[in-house]
């Protein structure tokens, strides 16, 4: 259970917030939340997110705490921790591209905006598939991707010495060598959040990335903008 305690004692705040947000009254309901979230770590080569991958966890963490709460539960409590940390360790496993814990990184000026925009903007908005995104233009841009079958991530760190999260990123393919990223530019009048965007552009550009950028007055009509901005990539909607 190293790897389940080292992530949970790094995120104490996201445990007290998502503790606010599930609820339940009886056990087997407990149970079927818990399993669905665990379910999600036993599949070979999906793509997860850091961020995604900590949710799971601390959602399943405070399912199972919930549970022990409740008068005459059927389920043994260190079992219950047994089966997600069992998942855990499958995910580590069996995902080429996960080989440790997410990091924890050095604070910088730009992370240390990053966190506060987070802390802002907490992701408490569900989408279509049952994740959760941080704004109304994330979550109808996610939900886009979803329904048109893009696989995609959210909140993904990109692979640089450098802490740097994405929005958005589609994997590479057979027909496509590289992967695209997205970029949602929504506090225009905010300074330090220009500065920020300043610096990730520069980043993309610095690694020769693939990015689209989408901005407010995009989201009316997104269908037709990240439409023709995704087949420049030789991504297609049908």
């Amino acid at each position: 259970m190293e790897k389940m305690n080292t992530i949970l004692s790094n995120h104490p705040d996201l445990i007290s917030k998502r503790g606010k947000t599930i609820s339940f009254e009886k056990d087997f309901e407990g149970k079927r939340l818990l399993n669905a979230e665990v379910n999600k770590l036993y599949k070979k080569n999906i793509i997860i997110s850091d961020q995604e991958f900590i949710n799971i966890v601390i959602d399943s963490y405070v399912i199972i705490q919930k549970m022990n709460k409740i008068q005459n539960c059927n389920w043994d409590i260190s079992e219950l921790k047994a089966h997600l940390s069992t998942g855990i360790n499958y995910y580590y496993e069996n995902n080429t591209h996960v080989n440790q814990i997410p990091p924890l990184i050095k604070k910088t000026a730009n992370n240390q905006h990053q966190e506060d925009i987070r802390k802002k903007f907490p992701a408490e908005l569900k989408t279509s598939d049952g994740h959760y995104v941080r704004s109304k233009a994330e979550m109808i841009i996610y939900n886009f991707l979803y329904i048109n079958n893009i696989v995609h991530s959210y909140e993904k760190r990109l692979p640089i010495d450098e802490e740097v999260y994405c929005d958005f990123y589609i994997p590479s393919s057979k027909d496509r060598p590289q992967g695209v990223y997205i970029e949602f530019w929504g506090l225009n009048n905010d300074e330090k959040y220009l500065e920020r965007k300043r610096f990730k552009i520069d980043i993309y550009k610095k690694y020769k990335y693939e990015l689209i950028e989408i901005v407010e007055d995009d989201i009316s009509n997104l269908e037709e903008v990240l439409t023709k901005k995704l087949l420049q990539y030789q991504i297609k909607i049908y």
